[in-house]
């Protein structure tokens, strides 16, 4: 990450529509780290923390956004909502554990589908330090053929939290998934909505494993979702 840069992108904020929302779980000293990073209006949703999360992200100029603990998909739902009703036009996502480049976002933002989705995983995703356990590439890989089968979606990366959409596709949307597989719920409603998607790529940050869930919960939310949405 470059030091005291503004890598969010100066036109899209001189025109007063992007906001970039941030969850976050105790994460006090990464978003000391990351907030200076930004430019523009950036909304933290504070995923009930214990440490200085909120407070932290005031002291940078963002707004938080304090909840219960409610869950990663949760706390970007709640920040669609926020974004959506303040009228902002174009909504990124980033994820607060130093695991996403600022510096990625101009290629993220240069994009024009409803959802500019970012990927480690494409053949020109820089790699930095250690690429991610086999184990979590196997999840994805077998996340993306599922994707792949039941929307005709040829997706490379889908948990990459590096994203851009425009806030009127997310309207059309109807997410309720509180967890790590809320991006799964998305995916499916999203090609039911008839959205536009782009894959743009990122650089691959690998720090820890962190928390997530068995393939089988990933694949089950899934199914689930392909199942409900046929039937509305």
């Amino acid at each position: 990450m470059g030091k005291g840069t503004c890598a969010t992108g100066k036109k899209a904020i001189a025109m007063g529509f992007l906001v970039t929302v941030i969850p976050a779980f105790n994460q006090a000293r990464e978003l000391a780290i990351l907030l200076p990073l930004l430019c523009g209006p950036v909304l933290v949703v504070d995923d009930g923390s214990s440490d200085q999360t909120a407070r932290v992200a005031s002291r940078h100029g963002a707004v938080p956004l304090r909840l219960a603990r409610s869950g990663y998909g949760a706390a970007l739902i709640a920040g669609f909502a926020w974004a959506m009703q303040l009228g902002f036009e174009r909504v990124v996502t980033m994820d607060a554990d130093l695991q996403h480049d600022p510096e990625d976002l101009p290629a993220l933002l240069a994009g024009s589908a409803d959802i500019v989705s970012g990927s480690r995983f494409l053949p020109q995703s820089r790699q930095r330090g250690l690429p991610p356990p086999p184990e979590r590439q196997k999840v994805n890989r077998t996340v993306c053929q599922r994707l792949s089968e039941l929307t005709g979606w040829r997706l490379s990366d889908a948990f990459c939290g590096l994203k851009a959409y425009r806030a009127r596709a997310l309207e059309r949307l109807q997410l309720d998934e509180p967890g790590y597989a809320m991006p799964l719920q998305l995916w499916v409603q999203a090609w039911r909505a008839g959205l536009s998607l782009q894959e743009v790529p990122v650089t691959c940050i690998y720090h820890s494993a962190g928390p997530g869930r068995p393939l089988h919960d990933y694949l089950a939310v899934l199914e689930r979702e392909a199942c409900s949405t046929c039937s509305r």
